[in-house]
């Protein structure tokens, strides 16, 4: 797991339905939560990695 994360987030509402929101978390660049991508346990690593 990659640990504790801070990551800012905004909240983007549908013009034509006000009801329907999404929140979009973004790390800022170089900061600690960008360099630590995690995959969840079940994800594989990309194809010519060991995972080691």
């Amino acid at each position: 797991m990659a640990g504790l994360l801070t990551l800012p987030y905004e909240t983007v509402t549908v013009l034509t339905d006000p009801e329907h929101t999404s929140v979009v978390h973004t790390p800022e660049p170089d900061s600690e939560a960008a360099e630590r991508p995690a995959l969840p346990g079940g994800w594989k690593a990309a194809a010519g990695t060991t995972g080691t």
